[in-house]
């Protein structure tokens, strides 16, 4: 019995030895790590949630011209660029780019919002491309991913073509939203991430 007690106080000695010091500062917590980069100043924080993702190899059609999707969010004026993948006749994107348009505008100026679809650009007329952002997407551009190179290479699964998000920042790095079904559930809180918010 003896020896138990022994061995109980020695492992709660070692135990002890294996704790922070308390902090003299009164207030009982140890400081926490800044987020802060070499060579930021204190106004511009780290974006965690943000990473390399190809968005310069990712080339769309816009207009006439090819272009990635990370030359589209630095020429904006806005922080974050959300590409949205939808179709023109897609039933569900015609419910989720509303919700998305709500969700996003709280942000203001910070985002901007690009519609993508993933067809051939002879599918449609300009017209129907532009009925559906007009009535759907806020009148929110658009861009055509005519070889659906892009949507195949984020997608989750063989089948998806619409509801995919891809959040890109002005240096080009993003996140991809694929969850099937429901990423647009998650615009908002993964852009609020983005934001520092």
């Amino acid at each position: 019995m003896r020896s138990r007690l022994y061995s109980a106080i020695a492992f709660t000695i070692v135990l002890q030895s294996c704790m922070p010091a308390a902090s003299n500062s009164g207030g009982g917590t140890q400081p926490q790590p800044s987020t802060q980069q070499p060579g930021q100043s204190s106004n511009q924080t780290a974006t965690s949630s943000l990473s390399e993702i190809g968005a310069s190899s990712m080339l769309v059609t816009q207009g006439t011209n090819k272009v990635s999707l990370s030359n589209i969010a630095a020429q904006s004026t806005a922080a974050l660029t959300v590409f949205e993948f939808v179709g023109v006749t897609c039933s569900s994107c015609q419910t989720e780019a509303p919700y998305v348009a709500s969700a996003l505008a709280k942000y203001g100026s910070k985002v901007t919002r690009v519609m993508a679809f993933p067809n051939a650009v002879a599918d449609y007329s300009t017209s129907e491309y532009l009925t559906f952002t007009n009535t759907y997407a806020s009148k929110a551009p658009y861009v055509i991913d005519d070889t659906m190179a892009v949507i195949k290479k984020v997608r989750s699964s063989n089948s998806q073509y619409f509801g995919v998000f891809i959040i890109v920042d002005k240096t080009g790095k993003g996140q991809i939203l694929n969850q099937e079904p429901g990423a647009y559930m998650s615009v908002d809180s993964a852009v609020q991430k983005a934001l520092g918010q």
